[in-house]
Order: C-alpha cells, then sequence, then structure tokens
C-alpha cells in the first residue's frame, strides 16, 4: 500500500501538488512537541518518492522514510499495512571539504572565481552575507558554490562553473528551494537565476530570491507560505520559457498562496544583463498579474519594450 492509499485509507487530510503528485501535504503532529499550536494548515511537506519530510512551522525534517515516521506518529502504519516506497538513501547535505569562502581568497584561483563573480555583479558584501564560495575538486571541481541555508540547515548547493565547460550549473541532489529568500521579508521579488536575483537585490533594495528555473515548487511555495512575505514581483527573462514559466508560477501562487502577486513586465533584456540604474526604474513598472497580463506574456514577439535603454536614459 503506497503513501497516499494509507492516507486515504484512514481518512488523513492531506493535499497533493499538481505539479509533482509525489509532493504531499499533511497537518503535521510534531509540531505541539516543537512548542507551535496544532498544525491546520498542511506544513509538513512529504516527498513519497524520495522519503524526504519537512514542516515549515515547526522545522522537524526526515531524510529518510518520512512517510513511515508520519504513519507511525498518526498511529496508522501498522493498521494499514503500509510500507515505504524504495527510496535513495542520501546522506545530508554538506559544503564540499575543500570549500574556500570567497570573502577571503587565499590564492590565484580563490581570486580568479572572485573575479569572476564581481564582473557577473555580486558585490563584495553579497558574497559575504551568502556565504560564497568555490571548490576545485570533487564533483563541484572548477565552480563558484552558492549554498542555500534555510536557519541553520544547509538545503541546498547551486554551483556555477567559472572556468568553462558543460554543464553550467551543476547543483546538489534533492529539493529545489529559493535562493537568497529572506523569510523576514514582506515584499520579495522572484527571478529566475541566481546572478539575476543579486543584482536585482542591489539595484532595488528590495527582497530578492531566485527560483533557479521557470517554475516553482512545493518546498518553495512551502517557503513563502512560512514566511512574512505578502507580496511577491515576479521578474520573468524576455524570452518565450521565461514568460510562460511566469504565468505557471504566478497561477500556482494565485492557487496555492493568496498574497498580492505583481508581475514586472514588458522587459527587453534579463536583469542580469541590466545596469543597475534602468533595474531601479524597472522594478517600479510591476502591474498586478491578471487574466489580461496572462495573455500579453503569452504572445510571441511582445508589442513594446518601454523599458528599453534609450526610453529609461531618459
Amino acid at each position: 500500500m503506497t503513501f497516499l492509499d494509507s492516507l486515504q485509507h484512514a481518512g488523513i487530510a492531506h493535499r497533493r501538488s499538481s505539479s509533482d503528485p509525489q509532493e504531499i501535504a499533511v497537518n503535521c503532529p510534531w509540531c505541539p512537541s516543537h512548542g507551535k499550536p496544532p498544525d491546520t494548515r498542511f506544513k509538513l511537506g512529504i516527498n513519497s518518492r524520495t522519503g524526504q519530510a519537512h514542516c515549515f512551522v515547526c522545522g522537524w525534517g526526515s531524510k529518510r522514510y518520512g512517510p513511515v515516521a508520519y504513519l507511525r506518529r498518526m498511529k496508522v502504519a501498522s493498521a494499514v499495512g503500509f510500507e515505504a516506497e524504495d527510496a535513495p538513501d542520501l546522506p545530508p547535505l554538506e559544503l564540499p571539504k575543500d570549500f574556500q569562502p570567497l570573502d577571503r581568497p587565499m590564492d590565484d584561483m580563490d581570486r580568479m572565481a572572485r573575479r569572476y563573480l564581481v564582473g557577473r555583479g555580486v558585490t563584495a558584501g553579497q558574497i559575504e552575507r551568502y556565504g560564497i564560495g568555490c571548490s576545485f575538486g570533487g564533483r563541484y571541481a572548477y565552480r563558484i558554490i552558492f549554498p542555500i541555508w534555510w536557519g541553520n540547515a544547509l538545503k541546498m548547493l547551486v554551483c556555477r562553473t567559472f572556468a568553462g565547460g558543460e554543464p553550467r550549473y551543476l547543483n546538489s541532489r534533492g529539493d529545489k528551494w529559493l535562493y537568497g529568500f529572506n523569510p523576514a521579508e514582506e515584499t520579495v521579488v522572484l527571478s529566475e537565476g541566481v546572478f539575476k536575483a543579486l543584482r536585482i537585490a542591489t539595484a532595488t533594495g528590495l527582497g530578492s530570491a531566485a527560483l533557479l528555473g521557470h517554475n516553482i515548487t512545493p518546498v518553495q511555495l512551502g517557503q513563502l507560505k512560512a514566511s512574512s512575505c505578502r507580496k511577491v514581483i515576479l521578474w520573468p527573462d524576455p524570452d518565450m520559457a521565461g514568460r510562460l514559466g511566469a504565468v505557471k508560477v504566478a497561477d500556482k501562487l494565485m492557487d496555492e498562496w493568496g498574497g498580492d502577486i505583481q508581475v514586472v513586465w514588458p522587459v527587453a533584456n534579463p536583469a542580469d544583463e541590466m545596469p543597475l540604474k534602468d533595474i531601479a526604474v524597472v522594478a517600479n513598472m510591476a502591474r498586478r498579474y491578471g487574466w489580461s497580463m496572462a495573455r500579453e506574456l503569452g504572445l510571441k514577439i511582445p508589442k513594446i519594450f518601454p523599458c528599453n535603454r534609450e526610453m529609461v536614459s531618459i
């Protein structure tokens, strides 16, 4: 019997993700024992494929066999005969053993990596604040490493080559989390990539985070729900994939989050290719998301680009 079958058989309330059927949200039974109110908002996310689980309120999490632990806590595992699906035994995520923070480069290779970051618009303050570093051996050799932390837990590594070669990005295995997200911010700008998010933060002073793609994951939605964020501003790339991705993300936010959703549109260039002064101007052009904007984002060729260099420099 699968985890979902077990929930349905036991009559346990749950929600399934529209993007990944293996992602299931349930009410967390561990919250009271961690000093939190009883969970009634489905804050415990469980991936029945990987066995990972995490509560976005009390922080309880399991790297392995989260479904079994949950059902046992609810005292229904033996009654329904549930057995865990085969799941990879992912070890706890750690920084590479040779991880070198780039706020204090030690040699010429470190300085080369730091120059690459600065050339992409990352500031010295951001390098230190986000703990950006590099590695020269193993899986992430010759890559800039952007760690993603949630509280005191390392959740993900975003690793970008700075010495050429493919793939350009090689990320850690497991769930995808928001990069640079501050749960205390009431407004956050969501863009596709790390460099875009950092550049938007520099130009606007707003909370800024990277989706690390064209979609939003259940874990990322959980981060938003567990935060103080009340307004999301989507900053899409101007290509078709970026625009359709923004529509997909906005629709999911409307269905599953419910805060104020705005979109910066139209734009002529990706945020990491724009001058800082242009980014600051364009950020103020965000409009409320709705049906007409969704239709506009879906057009093959935007009719106008009012934020091009000539117009914003006036």
